[in-house]
C-alpha cells in the first residue's frame, strides 16, 4: 500500500490546474488519466480509465461500475422534481410517498471533475494503492492492455 506525499498531491494539483498537462496514476490495477479540458465554454478535469470513458460505466446507486465508483464524480440528485413530489402527495399522501421512496436521492457517476482538490480526496478514499507514472508508462500499459 503506497500513497503519494504531500508535496506529491500539492503538485497533482498544480498540474490539474493547468491547461493541457495531465496527470498519470496506477489505482490498484488501474491506469488512470487526469486531465484539464475545455468543455462547453469551461475547464473540466476529464477521466480515462485504461485508456477509455466507456458509457456503459454509467449506473446509478448499486450498478455503478467499478471503475466510475472509483475514479468519477458522484452526483446526488432527487428522484423527483419538487413539482412532481406535490402531485403525488396530493394523490397518494405523504405517507404513502415516503413508503414508496419518493423522496430517496440518486447517486449517479460524472467522468469529470471541476477542481482537483475533491478528485484527490475521491482517489484517497476509494483506492489503497495509488502512485503517480509518467506519461510514457502509462501509454505502453494501456496500449498493451487493449491489443490483449
Amino acid at each position: 500500500m503506497s500513497q503519494p506525499t504531500k508535496a506529491e498531491w500539492d503538485q497533482v494539483a498544480k498540474d490539474l490546474d493547468s491547461f493541457w498537462k495531465p496527470v498519470f496514476f496506477l489505482c490498484d490495477g488501474f491506469y488512470v488519466r487526469y486531465s484539464m479540458v475545455r468543455w462547453k465554454n469551461k475547464l473540466i478535469i476529464d477521466v480515462y480509465v485504461n485508456g477509455y470513458m466507456k458509457g456503459s460505466w454509467y449506473g446509478m446507486n448499486d450498478e455503478m461500475s467499478e471503475e466510475a465508483r472509483r475514479f468519477w464524480r458522484p452526483s446526488v440528485r432527487a428522484k423527483y422534481k419538487p413539482k412532481e413530489l406535490k402531485f403525488w402527495e396530493k394523490l397518494h399522501g405523504k405517507r404513502e410517498c415516503k413508503k414508496r421512496g419518493m423522496y430517496d436521492k440518486i447517486i449517479y457517476p460524472f467522468p469529470c471533475w471541476n477542481k482537483p482538490a475533491p478528485l484527490i480526496r475521491h482517489l484517497i478514499k476509494h483506492n489503497k494503492d495509488i502512485q503517480i507514472i509518467d506519461s510514457k508508462t502509462h501509454e505502453e500499459a494501456v496500449s498493451r492492455m487493449n491489443h490483449e
